[in-house]
C-alpha cells in the first residue's frame, strides 16, 4: 500500500518538511524548498532520518485524512520504453555504474533505514540475487540514508550478498523521479527501463518475478 499525497494537496511554507507516515507497503514523504519567492516549490523524497512534527492542527488533521488513502503496491509497465538514467556510486569497498551493468537485467531498488516495508522487501530481494544472477539478473540497492550509521545498522540486521550502493544526496533518485520507498525499477540489458514496482507488497511480488524471468529470457 502506498499513502497518497503530493505537493498541489499541502502548501509547506519556505524551508518546511511533510511527512506521511509509512502505511504497510510503501513509505512517502517529500521535502520542499524555494530559494527565492519567485522560484517554483520543487518536492522530492525526504531523505533525512528524522520525522518533523506538525504543528498546524488543520494540516495535521489532513494528514491524517490523507493517510488514510491507500492503494496497493503497484507494477507500471513503461508505455515507451526510455533509457536509464546513467549513475555512478560507491559502495562499501569499490563503486557500480550503470555502464558496468550494461548487459545484464538490472533490478534499481531505492530505500532507506527508516522504511519498514524496505525491511520486509530485502529478502525477497536476495532471494532474487541467489536464484537468478547466474542467469544475468544484477540487484543493486540504492540506499538514501544521510547518516551512514543507520544505514549500517540496517545492513547488520538484514545481511544481503547483493550489490548496495550509496546516494546520500538523493540525485539518482531524483533522475528516477522516486516518490515512493521501496521503489524497484526493473532495467532490460539495453540499458531501458522496462518496469517500475512501486512499494512492496507480497500479493505482488510473484507478478513482478514473472516480469523478471522474462526479461532474462530476452
Amino acid at each position: 500500500e502506498a499513502t497518497l499525497i503530493g505537493p498541489a494537496l499541502l502548501t509547506p511554507s519556505r524551508h518546511e518538511m511533510e511527512y506521511v507516515p509509512h502505511s504497510r507497503h510503501a513509505c512517502r514523504a517529500w521535502r520542499t524548498h524555494a530559494t527565492s519567492p519567485t522560484e517554483p516549490r520543487r518536492s522530492f523524497p525526504v531523505l533525512d532520518s528524522e520525522v518533523p512534527r506538525v504543528k498546524s492542527p488543520r494540516r495535521l488533521l489532513a494528514l491524517v485524512l490523507v493517510a488514510g488513502l491507500v492503494a496497493s503496491a503497484r507494477i507500471v509497465p513503461a508505455t515507451t520504453p526510455h533509457a536509464a538514467p546513467a549513475f555512478r556510486l560507491p559502495c562499501a569497498r569499490d563503486t557500480v555504474s550503470s555502464d558496468s551493468l550494461r548487459g545484464s537485467v538490472v533490478l534499481v531498488d531505492f530505500w532507506a533505514s527508516w522504511c519498514a516495508p524496505c525491511a520486509r522487501s530485502f529478502p525477497w530481494l536476495e532471494s532474487l540475487h541467489q536464484r537468478y544472477s547466474s542467469r544475468g539478473l544484477r540487484v543493486v540497492a540504492i540506499n538514501l540514508d544521510k547518516d551512514p550509521m543507520l544505514r549500517d545498522r540496517f545492513l547488520e540486521q538484514h545481511a544481503v550478498t547483493f550489490r548496495v550502493a550509496y546516494d546520500p544526496k538523493g540525485h539518482t533518485a531524483s533522475a528516477y523521479k522516486v516518490s515512493v520507498m521501496p521503489t524497484s525499477v526493473l532495467i532490460g540489458r539495453d540499458g531501458t527501463i522496462l518496469e517500475v514496482h512501486a512499494g512492496f507488497d507480497p500479493r505482488t511480488a510473484d507478478a513482478f518475478e514473472h516480469r523478471i524471468t522474462e526479461a532474462l529470457a530476452r
